[in-house]
């Protein structure tokens, strides 16, 4: 019986040797794998291949790999070239190419000019400068060296048959609202800037608007230019028709043009909105120019019913990069 417990033990002892070996080996390939450390035979004898009596013991295969879990690829991740950033002179040489020539001139659209508290109460606060703000940015623009002009003398000098002065710019008002006639009318005189008025003809002579006589009268003064805003402000898309844009413009055009004796030749298209169908009756009309409401790009002997403004708000017009 003593025996036979020894041999049980001795052949537990066996058995745990050979767990620890195994173990020793395992962990010593792993490190060999993950290391990338080179296998030699000669530090592992037992996998050695020997020639003995003649006889070629097989060989032990090397790779161990499928004792361990397979490590990912990695790629190497794409390097990502930035897309160039043109700058303005740039895109105004790209815009040339196509459409030119071309010229960034800045050309301002202002709306109303009241009294804060009266602009709040007919809910027009995005679309209003106060009469003090406004005062203050013409100032701004007379004393940075900004000279005004109308938008047949910038086509004109742009196509380079008129000379522009050094820094052109542009003053537009949409809709004709009665305060002009009280707040840009004098002011102009005084100061002695150029404006253009795009005027709403069956909304003239309204509770806001100008009258017809107040226009007239504004019409007379070479500083003044009037434009073309359509009959009722309707926006000119595609699906109105061709015979409804026709009217709202080539009508308005007449109107205004005989009730103050001068001919009209500036559009401004109610809410921005342009098609080939409002070119080609601009074009029928003898327009010289029509002006968006977006401030995208420049203005382009080519594109002449595109002119694109910038929208001034109730602050300090350093902040439009003026």
């Amino acid at each position: 019986m003593k025996v036979f417990l020894r041999l049980i033990k001795g052949f537990e002892g066996l058995i745990q040797f050979l767990l620890i070996l195994t173990i020793l080996v395992v962990g010593a390939v792993f490190l060999i794998t993950t290391l990338n450390l080179p296998f030699k035979e000669e530090n592992f004898p037992f996998f050695k291949t020997k020639q003995e009596s003649g006889q070629v013991a097989p060989q032990v295969r090397k790779n161990f790999s499928f004792f361990l879990p397979s490590s990912p690829t990695i790629e190497p991740t794409p390097t990502i070239s930035p897309t160039p950033t043109l700058t303005p002179k740039e895109i105004l040489a790209n815009l040339s190419l196509k459409y030119g020539p071309c010229r960034y001139v800045p050309i301002l659209m202002y709306h109303h000019l009241l009294e804060p508290a009266e602009a709040k109460k007919i809910g027009a606060q995005n679309l209003n400068v106060s009469p003090a703000i406004f005062e203050q940015q013409i100032n701004y623009l007379i004393k940075k060296g900004y000279q005004t002009i109308f938008l047949d003398e910038l086509i004109d000098g742009i196509k380079g048959s008129r000379a522009l002065p050094q820094k052109p710019m542009v003053i537009t008002f949409d809709d004709g609202y009665k305060e002009l006639y009280y707040i840009l009318y004098p002011l102009m005189k005084m100061k002695n800037f150029k404006a253009t008025v795009f005027v709403i003809s069956q909304f003239l002579d309204g509770d806001k608007y100008l009258s017809w006589d107040q226009l007239k009268e504004m019409a007379s003064n070479n500083l003044l230019e009037i434009g073309d805003h359509t009959l009722n402000h309707s926006a000119l898309t595609e699906t109105q028709g061709e015979g409804f844009i026709r009217d709202q413009i080539l009508s308005s055009q007449k109107i205004i043009s005989e009730r103050i004796g001068r001919t009209v030749k500036v559009f401004a298209y109610p809410y921005g909105t342009y098609n080939k169908t409002t070119e080609k009756i601009l074009v029928e009309g003898k327009f010289t120019a029509g002006v968006k409401s977006n401030n995208t790009g420049a203005a382009c002997v080519k594109l002449p019913y595109e002119i694109p403004r910038m929208r001034i708000g109730d602050a300090q017009l350093s902040g439009y990069g003026l």
